[in-house]
């Protein structure tokens, strides 16, 4: 997901980028501090009025297709308990498509940059 992200930005421009956790009913700690262990997070994307919504569990997941994550702002706003700073005319009850995200290029960009081999 955090990869996508910055390819999108990439290709795409400036981005609001929001995420949160999303607790459960019982919250897991971990840790001397006893820290707890959110069982989801959410995030929004805004590239210039067109926003994508996640809500992923806290578990291993594999990189690639991130439609199974996608969906309503009105979504990630209940499950949250908040509601976003976004844009008028947003249309938070749909499900937006997954912007292609060229991975590759963050990568080559990446290692351009940071001179990682």
């Amino acid at each position: 997901m955090e990869e996508v992200t910055r390819a999108w930005a990439l290709t795409r421009g400036p981005l609001v980028v929001m995420d949160g956790p999303i607790w459960g009913a019982t919250v897991e700690t971990i840790g001397v501090d006893q820290v707890g262990v959110p069982a989801a997070y959410w995030k929004v994307v805004d590239g210039s009025g067109q926003v994508a919504a996640f809500i992923m569990q806290n578990e291993p997941t594999a990189k690639g297709d991130l439609a199974p994550y996608a969906v309503s702002i009105a979504q990630v706003e209940a499950a949250g308990g908040l509601t976003l700073p976004l844009p008028a005319g947003v249309d938070r009850a749909a499900v937006s498509a997954v912007w292609p995200a060229d991975t590759e290029a963050f990568q080559e960009r990446k290692h351009s940059i940071c001179q990682v081999h």
